[in-house]
């Protein structure tokens, strides 16, 4: 019951989050009995806290969870597990719960595994395929989403940060500058950690989703190239698809080349090559990563 009812909060949570409450990891300052009470931090107390118990569920209980993956309480904390880890908004920007979540996946892929709940022959006829192939997608949908970087005044007005430790600050002798990046709070770099993070994630969805995974991150690239040939609005959109491709390169089977092979036809490099601009850098690097990372035949 405790499970039902903490993923039941969580949806709860999750949809004023898309009113635009923000989440953080971060504990806030503790109130003395003489303070007035903060119901925000109280808010964002608690919440932090039923994210925690979430996982925790999960660490505990996913072999019962894929066992019993038909059951309503199954499914309803699948879905809470998406919703965490589809957290909206930028990670460490916006938000820092996304990634809580994402450990959890790995031990779910394996466990359908184990379970021959796989995309071949034999388990395709698994009563549990549907459900699996349906929560894959709608997490790989999510986390594509999730890596896509904001446009490039957003990205530009990222701070660096401040110094995060009390004794740091009080032997800083030198410029910032001159501290290394794992002392401040970088949002950007803190970013580009987290989209390693998901692309581990991606290689268990990878796993679980195989042909079918690739074969529709491809489409996507495809579908996306030409507003960004036209207009630019979709830089963003389709360096993430590229990336999530190159995230999974070292999972795909070297006998692969039905997708990529789609992707490779001349129109990625066409475009990519001919669009200027210091917005296109990122998507053009992300590009030739793709390429480089093609599996040989």
């Amino acid at each position: 019951m405790l499970d039902f009812c903490a993923s039941l909060v969580v949806g709860q949570i999750f949809e004023k989050a898309r009113q635009g409450k923000r989440h953080s990891r971060e504990s806030l300052p503790a109130t003395t009995m003489t303070d007035p009470v903060d119901s925000e931090q109280e808010v964002e107390d608690v919440t932090l806290a039923l994210f925690k118990l979430l996982v925790a569920i999960f660490e505990h209980s996913y072999p019962t969870i894929v066992t019993e993956l038909s059951t309503p309480r199954s499914i309803a904390l699948l879905q809470r597990l998406l919703l965490l880890t589809c957290f909206p908004g930028f990670h460490d920007a916006d938000e820092q719960v996304s990634d809580l979540g994402l450990p959890i996946w790995a031990y779910i892929q394996e466990e359908i595994a184990d379970n021959g709940v796989v995309a071949t022959t034999s388990g395709l006829g698994d009563p549990r395929w549907p459900i699996v192939k349906e929560v894959f997608d709608a997490l790989v949908n999510g986390l594509r989403l999730k890596v896509a970087y904001p446009g490039e005044r957003e990205y530009k007005s990222w701070p660096k940060g401040e110094c995060l430790d009390v004794e740091v600050r009080f032997y800083c002798t030198v410029s910032r500058s001159d501290f290394d990046c794992t002392l401040t709070a970088d949002i950007k770099q803190s970013f580009s950690r987290y989209r390693i993070d998901v692309g581990d994630c991606l290689i268990n969805a990878y796993y679980v989703l195989r042909d079918a995974m690739l074969a529709d991150l491809v489409q996507a690239a495809r579908s996306e190239l030409q507003p960004v040939a036209e207009d630019a609005h979709s830089v963003e959109s389709l360096e993430a698809t590229l990336f999530c491709i190159a995230a999974v390169h070292e999972a795909v089977p070297m006998d692969e080349d039905t997708a990529l092979t789609q992707l490779f036809s001349g129109q990625l490099l066409d475009t990519v090559t001919k669009v200027t601009g210091t917005r296109y850098h990122r998507l053009q690097r992300t590009a030739l990563e793709v390429i480089g990372e093609q599996p040989r035949q």
